[in-house]
C-alpha cells in the first residue's frame, strides 16, 4: 500500500507525541509505586469487545485487558455483565479492582477478533439469577400519627308504649370512647352508661390502655386493659396490666408464612408462564440465565403450582410443585413473642375495677423450617405454674398437623392436658378440627382465675365445593365438663346460586343435644334491579314452632342509606322496619318493630367530635384511623378517597376523611380542576399509613401566582411567531408563545412587568403594568414588544 508524503509526515507527528506521553506517564508511575497488596500494571492490549455468554448476545462492550493471553476485565463490569462476584476472584492491579478470567471455577471463552466479540461459557451457578416478582408484596408506607383528640359517643335510645312489656323496654344506653393520639403513643378509654326503667343508673368503664407500637421492628406495647395474647389452645381472658407482644399487623408488608419458590435454569430466550391450581397468573420473557420466581399467589391450603417455559422454537418443558400453605405456620427464621404480666379483670362490662389475680406469662414461636414450627410458653401466679408446648407441621403437601402437651402445678395439684388438630384445605374440600383432653387436676390461667373447665372437648368443620352444584358445610362442636351431661352442638348448609348469581338457594340445620333442640331453615334470596336491592323469603321450623318470613332490603344515595322491611308469619308473628344512614356528621339508626302484640321503637345516634391540626370537626362514627386533608387556602376542592369522592373541603380548605385502614397504604386524592385558576399543585395524589385508631394530616401543597394572558404585538402590527420563549423578570421558568401573540403568563407583581421573548432570528422586550386581582385571569393588551 502507498502512502503519500503528508500521511507519513504526520504519522512521524502522532509517534512522536505518544512517545512524549509515555515517557511522561512513566515518571508519574515512577513516582507513585504500587502498594504491597497490589499487583502493577503490566503493559498488555485493551481490547472492546461485545459479549455472549453461553451463546447468548448481551448486547453490551466491555473492557478487556489481555496480559500475556491472559484475559481481565474491572470488576464493575465483571459483574455489570451479570456474573456472581465474589472478593476472592478481584485483584488490585494499578489500583483497579479487575477479575482475571483464568481465575473463575468452571469458566471458558472463545475471542473471535474479526468480529470483536468473546463468547464466554459459564455454568449457571456462576451467573446471577434473575429473580422474578409474582406477585409483589405491598409497598410500605411509613406509618405515623399527628397529635389530636377525640371523643365518640353511640346513644342507643328504645321505647315501647306499654310501661311493662317483655320484649321491649324504656331505655337509653350510651357508649362513649375517648383517644388521645401523638406521634409516639395512642392513648384510649371506653365506658357505657345505661338509663331507664328498672335499670340502676351508673357508669362502667370498660378498657382504659396506653399504646406505644414500633412499626420497623413490627411490636406494640400496651399499658392497662388487655387480652392475654398466648398459644391458641390456652384460652385467653381479660386482664390490667402490661403486654409487651409481636404484631405484623404493623407490617402488611412482611408474608410470616411460608412461601414457594420456583427455580429453572434457561439457556435460550423463553417465556415463563405461571399456573396456579390451573388458573394462569403470571407470564414473563426472560433470557437465558438462572431464573427464580418469588412471591407466588397461594391461597391458604394445598395449592399446585405449574410454570411452564417456552423457547423460541416452541418446546415447552414443565416444572409442577404441590405446596400449603397455612397461617398455623411460620416462615423458616420468623419469630412471633408475647410478654405479659398484671391482674385478671373480673366482672367485665359489670364492675369497673374488679380485678383479681395475678400472674405473668410469656410465649415464643419460631419457623424451624418452612413445614415445623415450634411454640413455648410459661405462665406464672401465686402458688401456680404452668408450661405448654406446641409443635405445628406441614404433613407433605396435604395437611397441617397441630399437637400440643399443657403442663400445670397449682393448688389442686399437677395436672396435664393434651392437644391433636388437623388441618386441610383446598379448593373443593375444606377439613379441620381438634380434640382436647384434660385431666381433673389441670388448670390453665383463665381456669385459676374462675373460668369454667373442661374434661373433653372436639370441634369438627368440614366443607366440599361442588362448583356449580352449591356448597356443603358441616360442622360439629362437643364439650364434656368436670360433671355430669354433655354439651354437642350439630350444624349443616348447603347453599347453591342460580341466574348468574341473582338467585340463592339454601338450606341449613342444627341440632343441641344439652337442651334437646333443633331446628331447620329454607331461604331464598333474590336481586333485583341495579340498586342492590334484594328480596329474602325464609321458612323456619324450630322445635315445635314454624314461622315465615319475608323480607325486602335495598340502598340508595350512593350506599349512604341502607333501608329493610319484613314480615313473619306463623306461630311467630311480627312486622318491622329498619333504616340505617352513614352520613358525613353522624351515622343514624332507625328501627320499628312489631312482634306478637308488643312494639318497640329504637333509635340510635352515633358521632365523634375530633380535635385536630387546631380545629374540631364534627364526624360520624370512627372505628379506626383517619385524616384530615387540606389544600391549602382552597375551599370547595373534591376529595377522594381510593379514588372515591368522599366531600368537598370547607371554607379553610380542610376536610375530614374517616374509613382509612391503618398501617396499609391509603390512597388520597384531590381534583386539580377544582382549584383557583391562579392556583398549581404538583402532585394532586398521595399514600398515607396512619397509625391504629390515630388520625394524620394530608397536606397538599398549593402555589399561587398572579396569572394573566398578555397579547404581545412588534410595532409594524405582526405578532411574534408561536411558540417563542417569553421570560418574566425574576421567574426563571420560560413560557411559550401562542397563536395571534398570546402569552399565559404566571408570576406577575403589582405595577411594571418586563417580558423578554425570543425566537429564531429577533428578540424583542416589553413592560406593561400588571393589576390582576388574586383568583382572576383577564386579559391584558396588545402590548409593543419592541426589538
Amino acid at each position: 500500500m502507498c502512502r503519500s508524503g503528508n500521511d507519513r509526515r504526520l504519522s512521524f507527528l502522532l509517534l512522536a507525541t505518544v512517545a512524549a506521553f509515555a515517557s511522561q506517564l512513566a515518571g508519574v508511575a515512577a513516582a507513585q509505586r504500587p502498594a504491597a497488596d497490589e499487583t502493577p500494571a503490566a503493559p498488555g492490549i485493551v481490547y472492546l469487545l461485545d459479549v455472549r455468554v453461553n451463546g447468548w448476545p448481551l448486547e453490551l462492550v466491555a473492557r478487556f485487558y489481555d496480559e500475556n493471553g491472559r484475559l481481565s476485565l474491572p470488576a464493575e463490569q465483571f459483574d455489570g455483565l451479570g456474573f456472581k462476584l465474589e472478593e476472592a476472584w478481584v485483584t488490585m492491579v494499578g489500583g483497579q479492582r479487575r477479575v482475571y478470567l483464568d481465575q473463575i471455577p468452571g469458566l471458558s471463552w472463545k475471542l473471535d477478533m474479526r468480529a470483536q466479540a468473546i463468547d464466554i461459557t459459564a455454568p449457571f451457578e456462576r451467573l446471577k439469577t434473575n429473580e422474578l416478582h409474582v406477585s409483589p408484596r405491598p409497598v410500605r408506607i411509613e406509618s405515623r400519627a399527628d397529635w389530636g383528640m377525640l371523643l365518640g359517643w353511640d346513644i342507643f335510645g328504645e321505647w315501647t308504649p306499654r310501661a311493662r312489656d317483655e320484649l321491649h323496654g324504656r331505655t337509653v344506653s350510651t357508649n362513649l370512647e375517648a383517644r388521645l393520639f401523638s406521634p409516639l403513643f395512642t392513648a384510649a378509654a371506653t365506658g357505657f352508661v345505661n338509663v331507664g326503667q328498672g335499670i340502676k343508673t351508673e357508669f362502667v368503664r370498660l378498657d382504659t390502655h396506653i399504646d406505644i407500637d414500633n412499626p420497623d421492628k413490627a411490636w406494640r406495647l400496651r399499658f392497662g386493659d388487655t387480652i392475654t395474647a398466648g398459644p391458641r389452645w390456652v384460652r385467653p381472658f381479660r386482664f390490667g396490666g402490661v403486654q409487651w407482644t409481636r404484631d405484623f399487623g404493623l407490617r402488611p408488608d412482611i408474608v410470616t408464612i411460608p412461601v414457594p419458590t420456583l427455580s429453572r435454569d434457561v439457556s435460550v430466550p423463553s417465556t415463563i408462564d405461571l399456573f396456579v391450581d390451573g388458573i394462569h397468573r403470571y407470564s414473563q420473557a426472560v433470557d437465558p440465565g438462572a431464573v427464580r420466581l418469588t412471591d407466588l399467589p397461594v391461597a391458604g391450603g394445598a395449592n399446585t403450582i405449574q410454570m411452564v417455559v417456552t423457547d423460541q422454537a416452541g418446546r415447552r418443558s414443565e416444572v409442577v410443585l404441590p405446596v400449603y400453605s397455612s397461617t398455623a405456620l411460620l416462615a423458616r427464621g420468623m419469630s412471633r413473642f408475647s410478654m405479659e404480666a398484671g391482674v385478671a379483670r373480673q366482672n367485665y362490662s359489670i364492675a369497673s375495677n374488679d380485678y383479681e389475680g395475678k400472674f405473668a406469662a410469656g410465649t415464643y414461636s419460631y419457623g424451624v423450617t418452612d413445614g415445623l414450627t415450634l411454640t413455648g410458653s410459661v405462665a406464672l401466679a401465686d402458688g401456680y405454674w404452668s408450661v405448654v408446648g406446641e409443635a405445628t407441621v406441614s404433613v407433605g403437601k396435604l395437611f397441617v398437623l397441630d399437637g400440643a402437651l399443657l403442663y400445670s402445678d397449682g393448688p389442686a395439684g399437677r395436672g396435664q392436658t393434651w392437644v391433636i388438630g388437623f388441618e386441610h384445605a383446598s379448593r373443593r374440600l375444606s377439613l379441620s378440627g381438634y380434640y382436647a383432653r384434660a385431666s381433673e387436676r389441670y388448670f390453665d390461667l383463665a381456669a385459676l382465675f374462675g373460668y369454667n373447665r373442661f374434661r373433653e372437648r372436639a370441634v369438627a368443620s368440614f366443607g366440599l365445593n361442588l362448583g356449580r352444584a352449591g356448597q356443603i358445610n358441616l360442622a360439629y362442636v362437643g364439650q364434656r365438663e368436670f360433671g355430669p351431661g354433655i354439651t354437642s352442638v350439630v350444624s349443616g348448609t348447603y347453599g347453591f346460586d342460580l341466574l348468574r348469581n341473582r338467585v340463592r338457594l339454601s338450606a341449613s340445620g342444627y341440632g343441641d343435644t344439652d337442651n334437646e333442640s333443633w331446628g331447620v331453615l329454607l331461604s331464598l334470596s333474590v336481586s333485583l334491579g341495579r340498586g342492590n336491592t334484594q328480596a329474602y323469603l325464609q321458612q323456619s321450623w324450630r322445635n315445635d314452632q314454624r314461622s315465615t318470613l319475608a323480607q325486602l332490603r335495598g340502598q340508595a344515595f350512593d350506599q349512604r342509606l341502607n333501608w329493610e322491611v319484613d314480615g313473619t308469619v306463623g306461630d311467630f308473628k311480627g312486622a318491622s322496619a329498619q333504616a340505617d344512614w352513614d352520613g358525613e356528621r353522624a351515622d343514624l339508626h332507625f328501627r320499628v318493630d312489631h312482634s306478637n302484640g308488643s312494639t318497640g321503637i329504637q333509635a340510635e345516634l352515633m358521632q365523634s367530635l375530633v380535635f385536630m391540626n387546631n380545629q374540631l370537626f364534627l364526624a360520624g362514627r370512627v372505628d379506626d384511623a383517619f385524616t384530615v386533608v387540606e389544600v391549602e387556602d382552597s375551599p370547595g376542592v373534591r376529595v377522594a378517597l381510593e379514588n372515591r369522592t368522599v366531600g368537598r373541603t370547607n371554607k379553610r380548605g380542610r376536610i375530614f376523611v374517616s374509613g382509612l385502614q391503618s398501617y396499609v397504604p391509603n390512597a388520597v386524592s384531590i381534583e386539580p380542576l377544582d382549584l383557583p385558576v391562579d392556583a398549581s399543585i404538583g402532585d394532586p395524589a398521595t399514600q398515607v399509613a396512619p397509625k391504629d385508631r390515630a388520625g394524620v394530616v394530608t397536606r397538599f401543597s398549593v402555589k399561587r401566582a398572579r396569572s394573566a394572558v398578555v397579547t404581545l404585538q412588534l410595532p409594524d402590527g405582526s405578532a411574534p411567531p408561536p411558540g417563542a420563549s417569553a421570560l418574566v423578570a425574576g421567574i426563571e421558568e420560560p413560557v411559550l408563545t401562542g397563536f395571534g401573540g398570546e402569552v399565559y403568563v404566571r408570576g406577575l407583581k403589582p405595577g411594571a412587568n418586563r417580558l423578554d421573548v425570543t425566537w429564531q432570528g429577533g428578540s424583542c422586550s416589553v413592560t406593561f403594568d400588571a393589576d390582576v386581582a388574586a383568583g382572576s385571569l383577564p386579559r391584558l393588551g396588545p402590548f409593543i414588544c419592541v426589538p
